[in-house]
């Protein structure tokens, strides 16, 4: 199984000085399900990583951000659990951007919820998405 390479991106805000993190649907169709992660997405084809991380921002929270730069990217293994679990391994692009936005006035059109976290709380969460965590 293959799945498409990713562009994830940590907003940081910095009223707050905690990141966004996204808690993913709970869909055996979908890598890492009920899992926390950044927002962001999978690239497609005729898309660089920048382009597909501001089209998923767009898609997934309506969310301007300032100020994106690469962090880099690295090879990260999914889970998938639509047919028992297998482990799939793709390239992660990621990212760091800003916001001064307040959870409430972000829109969450994909994914169960939105939530706030400085980077150790997120390291102690149950279900952070292994690709985030790695």
């Amino acid at each position: 199984m293959k799945i498409k390479d990713g562009a994830k991106v940590f907003i940081k805000n910095d009223r707050l000085g905690k990141y966004l993190f996204q808690l993913r649907d709970n869909k055996p169709t979908i890598p890492n399900p009920n899992t926390y992660g950044l927002v962001g997405g999978g690239i497609e084809a005729e898309e660089v990583p920048i382009e597909a991380l501001k089209r998923e921002l767009e898609e997934e929270t309506n969310l301007t951000v300032s100020n994106i730069e690469s962090l880099g990217n690295k090879e990260v293994t999914n889970v998938m659990k639509e047919e028992g679990e297998q482990l799939v391994k793709s390239r992660l692009y990621v990212f760091l951007a800003h916001t001064k936005k307040e959870l409430e006035d972000i829109v969450l059109n994909e994914g169960q919820k939105l939530a706030y976290f400085t980077i150790d709380e997120a390291l102690n969460l149950p279900n952070l998405s292994p690709p985030i965590r790695e």
